[in-house]
């Protein structure tokens, strides 16, 4: 009977083509180079098959390769859930949480829901990771991440439930003529720069209709800084913006160089949700916990600004 790989050999491969090279993938997996080198080549001895073809300076995954990896993942995801399963019974929402978070979103609301996860199960070990939209998608559907606070998503392999839907302000710097308007209308944003943080494509779909009906400009779309840096930005009259419900209450209350603003006839706002992957056995655990996050915003919400 022939010898069939480990689960440990298996992690290597996935980390080797994940990362392309030997090194980078020791370190993921925190063992020697020469360690997850002689163990990958006796998974691909044990095989009998060749999983990578070495290139100077890069590596690459074969087609047999690339069949196996996509097994490898697979068996990853099913070891994941036996864990799960077994932590299912233990109560405290299952031990361990690796929650994922849209960027300029867990700044100002993990706070509040940190805090009050906390008080209800302290034993709780919490894992936050904040990355963009696909990156999340991709998490769940591999397992390195239980459940996600998101944009609302349309994925076969993915299950959501609401959250929270945010309305959203228009921000101008408040020596801008149209910050001395008491009503906005959007004709009157004809020829304005607006400031965003990802591309347009990227963001919630009536914020797009309303930039586009705005007749306005992309000044820039600025991949990487924060809400904060955004918030600076417009404040020095770079341009305008759009600022969540919720940020508005963590940080206008204290900045009195943005004018916020409603547009007549736009309600703006953006439909968060939690995210998990299909058939988890822990739906029901992610689900008590989606109720403890809206249990914990609901006094923000109700001071928000107005």
């Amino acid at each position: 009977m022939s010898i069939k790989p480990t689960l440990r050999q298996l992690e290597y491969f996935i980390s080797l083509a994940e990362t392309g090279h030997f090194g980078e993938a020791a370190n993921l997996c925190n063992v020697s180079q020469p360690t997850l080198s002689s163990q990958f080549k006796l998974l691909e001895d044990r095989l009998g098959a060749t999983l990578i073809e070495r290139n100077p300076g890069q590596i690459s995954v074969t087609p047999t390769g690339r069949m196996i990896l996509e097994l490898s993942k697979t068996v990853f995801t099913a070891v994941n859930e036996i864990q799960n399963v077994a932590k299912n019974a233990s109560g405290n929402l299952g031990g361990a949480l690796r929650l994922g978070v849209i960027p300029n979103f867990g700044a100002y609301i993990l706070p509040f829901v940190m805090q009050g996860i906390h008080k209800r199960f302290p034993e709780l070990e919490f894992f936050v990771q904040e990355t963009r939209d696909l990156e999340l998608q991709d998490g769940l559907l591999s397992g390195k991440i239980d459940c996600a606070l998101m944009l609302s998503l349309d994925h076969p392999g993915i299950e959501q439930s609401p959250f929270l839907t945010e309305s959203i302000r228009l921000g101008f710097p408040y020596d801008h003529p149209l910050a001395q308007e008491p009503t906005i209308k959007i004709g009157m944003l004809k020829d304005e720069h607006f400031l965003f943080l990802v591309p347009l494509k990227q963001l919630p779909s009536k914020v797009q209709n309303f930039f586009i009906q705005s007749g306005g400009h992309i000044r820039y779309e600025i991949e990487g800084p924060n809400l904060d840096s955004l918030r600076h930005m417009v404040s020095i009259g770079m341009g305008i913006t759009v600022f969540p419900e919720l940020y508005i209450k963590s940080e206008f209350s204290k900045d009195t160089r943005i004018i916020l603003r409603d547009v007549e006839g736009w309600e703006l706002s953006r439909e968060l949700v939690l995210a998990w992957r299909k058939g988890s056995v822990r739906k029901d655990q992610y689900l008590q916990f989606l109720e403890e996050c809206k249990a914990a915003i609901e006094p923000a919400r109700k001071g928000c600004v107005g």
